[in-house]
């Protein structure tokens, strides 16, 4: 909807003004001086999240596997171990949250309180 609404509004001082001095969008080139106006989201902490979000998923893979392996199937079995494996799965995404979190409000300069 963003790249709709950029499209049709066309050029704005205030784009260029924000966007303009941003050294990571000059993947054209040096023979594109002048930048067309778009949609732009900055990456940020977008690799620190990607490499939170694979390790979890790789536990999460693993786990999977060392279940079917010993019980048979990734669902069911005794209630130990499928307790465990669930507590197991709700704190990786926790964890993954908190990380997530904490990396963006770092960025950011910390938390900001009215």
């Amino acid at each position: 909807i963003a790249s709709i609404y950029w499209a049709a509004v066309g050029e704005s001082a205030d784009w260029h003004r924000r966007y303009d001095g941003l050294a990571d969008l000059d993947f054209l080139g040096a023979q594109f001086t002048k930048r067309t106006q778009g949609f732009v989201v900055e990456a940020k902490s977008l690799s620190f999240n990607v490499v939170v979000f694979t390790c979890c998923a790789v536990i999460c893979l693993v786990l999977l596997f060392v279940r079917r392996t010993i019980f048979g199937g990734e669902l069911g079995g005794p209630e130990g171990p499928k307790r465990g494996s669930a507590a197991c799965l709700v704190l990786l995404w926790l964890l993954y949250i908190a990380l997530s979190s904490w990396k963006s409000i770092d960025e950011s300069g910390g938390l900001q309180c009215l």
